[in-house]
């Protein structure tokens, strides 16, 4: 028990020192942070695609491009005329999903085409890279995403892992970026510019901002018999984290009842998707949900979901009430205050202080915070749908005058 207290001590007073270093330097001053584009997934594919652009601003020519390319280990890919769209648009998606689209980047030279779907916390689209192969047989399909994970199912439709590339930003964007900082060490501007994206990338991916941080951490564990303690402790970190969500789910149960609302948290663990929501007895097909969109709790949003995915529900009194997603879009809800839809959500927006970092450290330590945040969340929607029940009694009563 000694050699562990001992461990933590000396990390602590690593990660301190580094936080203070952060702070001095203005490393906290992250304009991506800043502008909340830290999950944007259409912000990070116009920064990467402006990088991999030969003709982008960066002045840089083909070396990005060149860099891209062979850390994804694509060998044969003429550098010449090569053009690159963000957003490419290939149609309206069609009745069965075979055809349509936007293409989050498209690299084409004269005979070939890259085609990135990247994502951040988002879902992946009914058949989407299906979609994107039968667009372009001869592409080559590349899917980013934060930890490289497979694509699912239902994007891939008839295709296997052998018809595409699987990427990460937490290994090839990220090595990528930091080559591309070393061709960059001349230029302060563009230097500095993808010194903060890579802190943001490292900050997305659960990594430590620094690596230097973490190389005086792996020095302190490797001297000292501390490897021991470090084990202990990783082996009984999944202990800590059920008791944090534990404590965390009494909270919000409170908070539950003193709103006279139902809480439902079994889908509260620390998995992909995590979920726990809030519903009255009388409309439990309107939930206020609180969703996580990747695993450690990161991504979260809330909002009115679906209770099964747009145009699949076959049961009546599961299905969301058409006259309140009428009633969103005619008010806007879905496009403004931070609000957007999908075939999932109705009605969503990411929750801006708990969309990245390590949210296990914010429940332990800051429990209550995290509670305040919800209520006030929570408020936000019932304010929305108080204002729709008012709407619908009030053409109720003009009706029958």
């Amino acid at each position: 028990m000694e050699d562990i207290e001992s461990l933590l001590y000396q990390i602590t007073v690593i990660n301190k020192r580094y936080e203070e270093i952060f702070k001095s330097s203005g490393e906290n001053f992250n304009v991506f942070n800043i502008l909340n584009l830290t999950s944007d997934e259409l912000s990070h594919s116009r920064f990467i695609a402006e990088l991999l652009n030969p003709k982008g601003s960066h002045g840089k020519g083909n070396i990005f491009l060149k860099s891209f390319l062979e850390k994804i280990k694509i060998d044969y890919f003429s550098l010449e005329n090569t053009i690159v769209e963000v957003e490419k648009n290939i149609g309206n998606i069609d009745e069965n999903y075979d055809s349509g689209g936007r293409i989050d980047i498209a690299v084409t030279n004269d005979k070939e085409q890259i085609l990135i779907e990247t994502k951040i916390y988002a879902k992946d689209q009914y058949r989407q890279l299906w979609r994107y192969y039968e667009y372009g047989k001869k592409s080559k399909l590349v899917y980013l995403t934060l930890d490289g994970r497979e694509a699912s199912e239902d994007s891939l439709f008839k295709l296997t892992k052998d018809d595409y590339i699987k990427i990460s930003y937490e290994k090839e964007i990220l090595e990528w970026l930091e080559c591309s900082q070393k061709e960059s060490v001349n230029d302060s501007i563009l230097r500095e510019t993808l010194r903060q994206y890579i802190i943001l990338i490292r900050q997305l991916t659960g990594q430590s901002r620094s690596r230097e941080m973490e190389k005086e951490m792996v020095d302190v564990i490797l001297k000292n018999k501390n490897v021991a303690a470090a084990f202990d402790i990783v082996r009984i970190l999944p202990k800590i984290k059920e008791k944090v969500i534990e404590n965390t789910i009494t909270k919000l149960k409170e908070l539950a009842n003193s709103k006279s609302l139902q809480f439902n948290a079994d889908d509260f663990f620390e998995y992909k998707f995590s979920k726990f929501s809030f519903y009255r007895n009388d409309r439990k097909y309107l939930k206020l949900r609180f969703e996580f969109q990747e695993k450690d709790l990161k991504g979260l949003l809330y909002g009115f979901p679906y209770n099964v995915k747009k145009n699949d529900c076959e049961n009546e009194s599961d299905k969301f009430p058409k006259d309140l997603i009428d009633f969103l879009k005619t008010k806007g809800y879905n496009k403004s205050n931070g609000y957007k839809e999908n075939d999932w959500w109705p009605l969503y927006k990411f929750a801006d202080s708990y969309k990245d970092g390590n949210i296990f450290v914010e429940l332990a330590e800051k429990c209550d915070e995290f509670v305040k945040y919800v209520g006030n969340a929570i408020d936000e929607l019932l304010e929305i749908i108080d204002e729709f029940n008012t709407a619908q009694n009030s053409d109720k009563a003009n009706n029958a005058s």
